[in-house]
């Protein structure tokens, strides 16, 4: 988290951010409800040791309103949840503490990106603790965020007219790559 934004990254050594950054603004954190795995009996003992199976697993709410599982890595036990502009990403932690405080940070960081921007934080460093250059990353974040909506929008559209394209071509009409073979002329 810098400013007002959380930053992805695909890991510790990376030095550009995964994706679009999530304006802490428009989130939603929480923990995720997480169990261990119950352990199979196996009268078999040729199971081997080498492998590494999940201890744990979190539960989460599918699009359609059901329930499911995922297996956590096995050095974690606990995951937390950021949703922003209708996508969830799962965060898997090893323990409940730190989940719980990545999601208490998120929420105090949200609180206050909505008073700075409703004006309600002074903006002398003395009683902030937001420093001059979180500000000026907000800036660039801010671009980052509107060009990857310009991106977004223009896939989108440019699937749009592929879709409208085949549809104009599988019912008789002159999209591209067709040939008219006939028809009447008056």
């Amino acid at each position: 988290m810098i400013g007002s934004y959380l930053y992805r990254f695909q890991n510790e050594l990376a030095e550009e951010p995964k994706g679009t950054p999530l304006d802490l603004c428009n989130v939603h954190a929480e923990i995720v409800t997480t169990q261990k795995q119950q352990e199979e009996e196996d009268n078999d003992n040729s199971s081997s040791e080498e492998e590494e199976e999940p201890n744990y697993v979190m539960y989460y709410t599918t699009d359609h309103g059901g329930t499911d599982t995922l297996p956590l890595p096995s050095f974690c036990t606990a995951a937390f949840s950021v949703s922003h502009n209708g996508k969830t990403r799962f965060y898997a932690v090893e323990t409940l503490d730190e989940a719980n405080e990545w999601v208490r940070t998120i929420h105090e960081r949200q609180q206050e990106c909505i008073k700075r921007r409703m004006g309600h934080m002074p903006n002398n460093s003395e009683t902030t603790l937001w420093p001059k250059v979180w500000t000026h990353v907000d800036l660039e974040s801010e671009r980052l965020v509107k060009r990857n909506l310009r991106i977004k929008e223009r896939l989108e559209s440019m699937r749009r007219n592929d879709v409208d394209a085949s549809y104009s071509t599988s019912v008789g009409g002159t999209g591209a790559g067709t040939i008219m073979t006939g028809g009447y002329y008056t």
